[in-house]
């Protein structure tokens, strides 16, 4: 595996690290010993990362939509000679 692949697999598993960790602050009772700054920065974090793996999930299935919109498209305008 090279160094990129190795870099973007401890990269995921910090994120879903620190998602973990957000929600059971957050959940777990803990949020009203944080300051209000932590508690935005665990809240702007798990949105975030709630966003990227929402977008992540419906990824491919906006390729296979593009996929068939582009093919169809190619079908009806092609000139016909």
């Amino acid at each position: 595996m090279s160094r990129l692949g190795r870099a973007k697999k401890a990269a995921n598993r910090l994120r879903k690290l620190q998602f973990i960790w957000g929600i059971a602050v957050l959940l777990g009772g803990f949020a009203s010993v944080l300051n209000i700054t932590d508690f935005r920065c665990i809240t702007v974090n798990l949105v975030s990362e709630g966003a990227r793996i929402f977008i992540r999930s419906h990824e491919l299935e906006w390729q296979h939509h593009a996929a068939q919109t582009s093919t169809a498209r190619a079908a009806c305008c092609a000139p016909a000679y």
